[in-house]
């Protein structure tokens, strides 16, 4: 099993991070629900600007980078959020680079979440993953993580 170890990010990188995650959220937005680009664009932009009016000082809000705990090699990103208001956790990004995918960096990651969602108090962890992505549900399932609400479409 791999280790892990969560390194926040400096304002700098959150910048890049953020340049890349909006489009890359979009394009997942537009994927699931037909979309278009443009509109997609747009609704993950006021979701970033809703959800981190702050950025990295948006209260219960961490960014960081996952890094391999032996080798410091960075592996991927996690954003996490702790509820203040109920007793809960938040997972809003996890991404693993493809080239360090199925060596359990992703489970890894999501005990680290685990873990510091309990140091603050929370009985549960909590995510969103699109119907497309049957790699991270399978993922999830395995770890434990059941379904809490579905929401289907329809192309009329």
């Amino acid at each position: 099993m791999v280790a892990v170890r969560l390194q926040p990010m400096t304002e700098e990188e959150f910048a890049g991070y953020r340049a890349e995650s909006i489009p890359s959220y979009a394009a997942d937005v537009g994927r699931a629900d037909g979309t278009p680009e443009a509109e997609s664009m747009q609704r993950a932009l006021e979701s970033y600007e809703r959800i981190l009016p702050k950025g990295l000082a948006t209260p219960g809000h961490t960014v960081s980078w996952v890094l391999d705990a032996t080798t410091g090699e960075r592996v991927g990103h996690l954003w996490l959020f702790h509820d203040p208001t109920a007793p809960k956790s938040f997972v809003y990004d996890i991404l693993i680079l493809p080239t360090f995918r199925r060596r359990g960096y992703a489970e890894a990651t999501l005990a680290q979440a685990e873990s510091a969602g309990r140091a603050h108090g929370a009985t549960r962890l909590e995510l969103h993953v699109f119907g497309h992505n049957t790699g991270a549900t399978a993922l999830y399932e395995k770890l434990g993580f059941t379904t809490t609400h579905r929401m289907m479409s329809k192309p009329l």
